[in-house]
């Protein structure tokens, strides 16, 4: 069972469907979605999976703790949508014949459940008369109020689909809110933007963990992190005597709310109040105030980044020669092997970092990503090698990620960001991947 070939059948298809997606008609839309579904199937005819078990091996990012990386673009409900096309009509033919001159795709999408659900299905003049509606002339407007007048007959829908966005109306306003704050926020003068904020008891640490959980409501599967509740319960306390903080702590509600929710109808509900493009820009925008006021992390208290990073190591080489990066007691060590001993030898880098190269190295893992490196990369057609391993301990994260011959594709970011921190270039930047290991899917091509 490939799942990877199997996503690279359809994704040809998938492209297709979204680069034509405002200009194709939607008897061509069916096509396509026919296609894809006849793959599926085809794929479920041969394989022993169920179809929403391989709709989440596709599409990856599922709830449980495996299979949480995400694998492709095409959601779950999208193929669910191709293999009930697929079931629909028994081959392209029939779609061309019934559907020739199809108003668009969304009035059959919506009609759907009177093609394929037992319960619900039309037959004779009725389907007649429904093939009739969806080939008129007629605006998709009035389609779709036709099909909406036959859902609440058959099947008892009397609303459309926005029938619970108005439950999310006060999560838009605050968020609209929190967005106007910070666009005034960034625009302000640098140093009384470290004022403001310093003196509102908003660290730096905050605004990461907002921006970040701003950017996960953006798409389906990226990951959310946890906020500190002490440091939020310090800055409720302090509402009374400022309360602008109350912008803060309003939005933070919301993405707690939001951090809870085991399904994701209720954020995907949301996406359709606030654009995720305008979500990620506030996720932007945040990031660029942290940027923008380099002395905005040195003005916090305990926000040197020498305490924030209680542990540090890092590991690369080979069997017989390799150098090992360790913190210790706020200095950065680095000893090659062969010839030493740690605690007897002198190392060969002894560094104490100063507050802005900790900050330009806290900048640079956000910026790679380093956190959201997979655990392993391997490649075995290579004996010996390099291996290397890196662990880094924060106050809100851990990392813990490594490989053999096989590198993430913005390793040599992270040994350049390495050498900065310990203002020493210390270890080369040449590494490759061979062009059989794709780091993206993890994947060796032989």
């Amino acid at each position: 069972m490939n799942i990877d070939l199997l996503i690279k059948e359809l994704t040809p298809l998938y492209n297709e469907y979204k680069d034509k997606s405002n200009t194709i008609s939607g008897t061509e839309a069916l096509i396509i979605m026919w296609d894809m579904g006849e793959i599926l199937k085809n794929f479920l005819d041969n394989n022993d999976i169920a179809p929403h078990a391989l709709y989440r091996e596709v599409y990856g990012v599922s709830e449980g703790s495996s299979n949480v990386t995400k694998k492709s673009w095409i959601t779950r409900e999208f193929q669910g949508r191709c293999y009930r096309i697929r079931n629909i009509f028994k081959d392209k033919d029939q779609i061309y014949s019934e559907l020739p001159s199809l108003v668009g795709f969304t009035a059959f999408r919506e009609s759907m459940p009177f093609f394929d659900n037992k319960k619900y299905k039309l037959e004779g003049e009725d389907r007649v008369n429904l093939l009739k509606l969806l080939n008129s002339n007629k605006s998709k407007s009035f389609v779709k109020k036709e099909i909406n007048k036959l859902q609440d007959q058959k099947i008892g829908i009397s609303n459309d689909r926005s029938q619970r966005l108005v439950d999310l109306e006060v999560q838009k306003k605050i968020f609209i809110d929190f967005y106007n704050y910070v666009y005034y926020l960034k625009d302000k003068d640098n140093q009384e933007i470290v004022w403001s904020l310093k003196e509102k008891s908003v660290d730096v640490e905050l605004i990461k963990t907002v921006a970040k959980n701003s950017s996960a409501l953006s798409t389906d599967g990226l990951r959310f992190y946890e906020f500190d509740e002490e440091k939020i319960k310090r800055i409720n306390a302090d509402i009374p005597e400022k309360p602008e903080l109350g912008n803060w702590i309003s939005y933070i509600d919301v993405l707690k709310d939001f951090i809870n929710q085991t399904n994701p109808k209720k954020i995907r509900r949301f996406r359709r109040l606030i654009k995720p493009e305008i979500i990620v820009r506030l996720s932007d925008m945040l990031n660029q105030v942290i940027k923008d006021n380099s002395s905005l992390m040195l003005s916090q208290k305990d926000q040197s980044d020498s305490v924030h990073f209680s542990k540090i190591e890092f590991t690369i080489g080979g069997w017989d020669s390799y150098s090992t990066l360790i913190l210790e007691g706020g200095k950065i060590l680095v000893f090659p092997y062969p010839g030493f001993n740690i605690g007897n030898d002198s190392p060969a880098v002894n560094h104490s970092p100063s507050n802005e190269e900790w900050l330009e190295f806290s900048k640079s893992l956000d910026q790679l990503n380093v956190e959201n490196w997979k655990k392993s990369y391997q490649y075995r057609g290579i004996e010996d090698g390099t291996q290397w391993h890196l662990k880094i301990q924060t106050k809100s994260s851990k990392i813990d990620t490594g490989g053999s011959n096989a590198y993430p594709e913005n390793f040599n970011g992270l040994l350049k960001a390495i050498n900065m921190l310990i203002n020493n270039d210390y270890f080369n930047e040449g590494y490759q991947n061979t062009s059989r290991y794709d780091p993206k899917s993890d994947t060796i091509y032989i």
